[in-house]
């Protein structure tokens, strides 16, 4: 049995194209390529999955150096096979590139989901830490025990557990790094690896908060951003469109669990303004590649695309224009308006004074000479008003031609837009 170097189909030893994709089988490495044979079975060695079954809570708590000892074994193995990874896949010739690929980004990939469902099944597994809890919680019942004091020494006792659990999810993010994110964005069977290992990493992480939250407790920020780090390490080289379907539960939980109850609310609103404008970032980088693609293989269309870009550039820097005339104009009709504002306001109060004036029930004869005074002002700033309005309505006819053309220019960018659109669509 081999398989397809292109789409991962499995084939027959005797066939020489895939029959999925249609891709032509090249033997590869020769008698004298055996050290890269070498390497990947001595890649293959290696293990870095935890066995949720053996390693239980009571047995890190009967041997307080286990964890320790665990702890420096695997970090060591984690050095050692991301080293040798990338030592076999910086060696590798043009000829063996297809085959060597396949073994280091399948095997690795595989065993990174392993690692994280291991690591989900020691986060879920409560035995042992539930009982001493149980124990706790009666103390703080019967008062014997503050609740501050219990949830403490209940943190303090499961660190180790934890510490050991989320190894796996440190190394799983660990060797996947030593992949290149650009081969596995442009094979299908290794973005779907990549897929399952950030599916079962987000199941990893979300068991990981609920130990946290059924026990009326809380992952701290600088441990909710480091797993943050590894995760976004897993997701590189799958498109977009496969991280949006992803299943973050996990990360809704730890945000929600904050804002509820460590008035986290502002760091919840920054966390997802920061996740959202990353995933812009990316949106426009995965764009930028797709268009480039397209365009190489379509030169016609990006001769005339590039045209429309070239327009583009002239009419914007027409409108810069315009908008810097819009601007000396907008400001010359500025004291018109704000003088317009002051008398309008003016003639408000005094109409306002002369009707509690034309109120009064005493001193009428005084009220009659001041609303005449008043009515006096009134016309006098009506007149004022008329001329400024007039001025205003001068300024106001270049303001409304420029606005217009700018609308236009605005309208043949949106057009050019649409065209360029439709030749990338073809």
């Amino acid at each position: 049995m081999k398989y397809c170097a292109k789409c991962g189909n499995s084939m027959e030893d005797d066939m020489m194209f895939c029959q999925k994709c249609g891709t032509k089988f090249e033997a590869v490495l020769s008698t004298s390529e055996n050290s890269i044979n070498e390497k990947i079975d001595k890649m293959k060695k290696y293990n870095l999955v935890l066995d949720s079954q053996s390693i239980t809570w009571e047995y890190l708590r009967e041997d307080g150096e286990r964890a320790g000892k665990i702890t420096v074994k695997q970090d060591k193995l984690c050095i050692e096979l991301a080293d040798l990874v990338k030592d076999i896949l910086s060696s590798v010739t043009t000829d063996e590139k297809d085959f060597v690929e396949r073994e280091v980004y399948t095997y690795i990939l595989q065993m990174g989901c392993k690692m994280c469902k291991e690591g989900q099944k020691l986060f879920s597994n409560y035995a042992g830490y539930k009982e001493l809890f149980d124990m706790g919680h009666n103390l703080v019942a019967s008062g014997q025990l503050s609740a501050e004091t219990f949830l403490n020494q209940m943190l303090e006792q499961d660190y180790v557990y934890k510490a050991i659990a989320g190894l796996q999810a440190l190394h799983s993010s660990r060797i996947k790094e030593a992949l290149n994110e650009d081969v596995i964005r442009n094979n299908l069977e290794f973005i779907n690896l990549t897929k399952k290992l950030a599916e079962a990493f987000n199941e990893m992480w979300y068991s990981c908060v609920k130990r946290y939250t059924d026990f009326y407790l809380s992952p701290g920020e600088p441990y909710i951003e480091n797993n943050w780090e590894l995760y976004n390490t897993i997701l590189k080289g799958l498109p977009m469109s496969e991280i949006d379907s992803l299943n973050e539960s996990g990360w809704d939980l730890v945000l929600n669990d904050w804002e509820k109850n460590h008035s986290g609310g502002q760091y919840k609103r920054n966390f997802l303004s920061k996740r959202d404008s990353e995933r812009k970032v990316l949106r426009a980088q995965e764009k930028e590649l797709e268009d480039k693609k397209y365009w190489e293989s379509h030169p016609e269309e990006y001769k005339l695309s590039q045209e429309c870009q070239e327009k583009i550039k002239g009419i914007q820097s027409d409108i810069s224009t315009i908008d810097k005339e819009l601007q000396a104009l907008k400001n010359e009709k500025s004291p018109l308006d704000n003088k317009k504002s002051n008398i309008t306001n003016s003639i408000s109060e005094k109409n306002q004074r002369i009707e509690k004036l034309q109120k009064k029930i005493f001193g009428k004869k005084k009220a009659t000479e001041e609303i005449q005074v008043l009515t006096s002002e009134i016309t006098e700033l009506k007149i004022e008003l008329e001329k400024i309005e007039i001025e205003i309505q001068t300024t106001e006819k270049p303001i409304s031609e420029k606005q217009s053309k700018k609308n236009k220019l605005q309208k043949e960018i949106q057009n050019l837009q649409a065209k360029i659109s439709e030749l990338r669509s073809k």
